[in-house]
């Protein structure tokens, strides 16, 4: 595999980029216009979704992730709701594979929507 990626690199990995930020620009756009306080970061094929204590929070460290978010919330309660709608993810994110299709990453999203929606009941 890593002699694929090796030999493919300009096919795979502009690829995993488009991914990614269809994943976190999707995520990001869905908790907008949900009125979701949630932040999406991410890089390459890579996205982790936050949520700030405070709207309109700038998460532009490792140390304004720990200070200006709820880690427990998101390493808890967003993880076990998401797997509850058959999505696995870690530290409130993941990374998608070649092998993620257009499809999967609704799905992502969808279950993102529903966890989300979940953890504003009282």
């Amino acid at each position: 595999m890593l002699h694929y990626l090796d030999d493919y690199e300009e096919e795979v990995y502009p690829l995993l980029e488009v991914r990614g930020e269809k994943a976190r620009k999707g995520l990001q756009e869905m908790f907008d216009v949900e009125g979701i306080n949630a932040r999406v970061t991410g890089v390459g094929s890579l996205f982790q979704i936050h949520f700030p204590f405070e709207k309109e929070v700038v998460l532009d460290s490792p140390q304004a992730i720990n200070q200006k978010t709820d880690i427990e919330k998101r390493e808890v309660e967003f993880r076990l709701r998401m797997l509850n709608h058959g999505v696995h993810v870690m530290h409130g994110g993941g990374g998608l594979s070649l092998a993620h299709s257009d499809e999967d990453i609704g799905r992502i999203i969808e279950a993102a929507r529903q966890a989300t929606k979940e953890m504003g009941r009282p």
